[in-house]
């Protein structure tokens, strides 16, 4: 039989925004000899407070790590009403930066470039660069070195951690995305999968 392992109390560091909670209930064999779960008794729940210290939950948890709390008095919150940006979702080296500002000088009635994928190709996505005169209520925008990146709300996840390039040989100049997040692509390039 395994030792009955009972709830630990809830941690909280000094900062309040983090708290763990753990219970197990023990199992112990019935008469046909299957293992069922005992319960534990509403005294021996564990007890999740928030950051303020007050009670949120009372229940049977297993090895739960539950998330950080934010609540009105943290201060890495954005004022209401804005977006908050998750992250930076394109990096562009100096050569997608070079080549930006040229269209854009060319191109005064859009305030920048906006990426995205859409359905394409034999492998399922393919990447979308078009001229953006506004931003979208979700849209994200990647300024860097003075040029603006918009990347289209349902690209946001497919381009994390991507890197915008520009590649001019004797026979192409065009823009090259490398994605960590690809799992495949066809064989002539045009399109990928997540």
């Amino acid at each position: 039989m395994r030792p009955r392992l009972v709830p630990t109390e809830v941690e909280r560091p000094s900062s309040g925004q983090w708290r763990t909670c753990t219970a197990v209930p023990s199992r112990e064999r019935n008469n046909h000899g299957r293992r069922e779960a005992v319960p534990l008794p509403p005294s021996a729940m564990p007890t999740v407070t928030g950051g303020n210290g007050a009670v949120t939950s009372q229940r049977h948890a297993h090895a739960c790590h539950l998330p950080p709390i934010i609540d009105h008095r943290s201060k890495n919150l954005p004022p209401k009403g804005h977006a908050h940006s998750t992250c930076m979702k394109i990096l562009k080296t100096q050569a997608a930066v070079k080549k930006i500002k040229e269209i854009m000088v060319a191109k005064p009635d859009y305030i920048g470039l906006k990426v995205g994928v859409r359905q394409k190709g034999c492998n399922g996505l393919s990447y979308t660069l078009d001229y953006a005169t506004e931003k979208g209520k979700l849209d994200e925008v990647v300024n860097q070195d003075g040029v603006c990146v918009i990347v289209d709300r349902k690209a946001q996840l497919t381009l994390l951690g991507t890197e915008m390039d520009f590649v001019e040989d004797k026979l192409t100049s065009e823009f090259v995305f490398r994605n960590p997040n690809i799992k495949g692509t066809c064989g002539c390039g045009e399109s990928f999968s997540i």
